[in-house]
């Protein structure tokens, strides 16, 4: 259960910091590279926050529909950026 909490707490966090950076007018990667993961910045993979922001994005209304290349991009470039 612990587990589960904490995903939800991630997915719920994320929500709203990508709701509040779409609203601004900041790209979905720009949003992922703005939002701070806090206690979550140590789970692996982090640079998922691109696909994340994305599809939250896409749910916010965003038209576009990145390609699956340009999201692997975007983590790319994430995992740089953080390394």
């Amino acid at each position: 259960k612990a587990g589960v909490a904490a995903v939800r707490g991630y997915l719920v966090a994320l929500r709203d910091a990508a709701r509040q950076r779409y609203d601004a007018g900041m790209s979905y990667k720009e949003a992922a590279l703005d939002i701070a993961l806090d206690v979550y910045d140590d789970w692996g993979d982090r640079e998922r926050i691109v696909v994340n922001c994305a599809t939250l994005y896409r749910e916010f209304g965003m038209a576009d529909n990145p390609e699956i290349a340009e999201l692997f991009a975007g983590m790319a470039e994430y995992a740089k950026a953080r390394s």
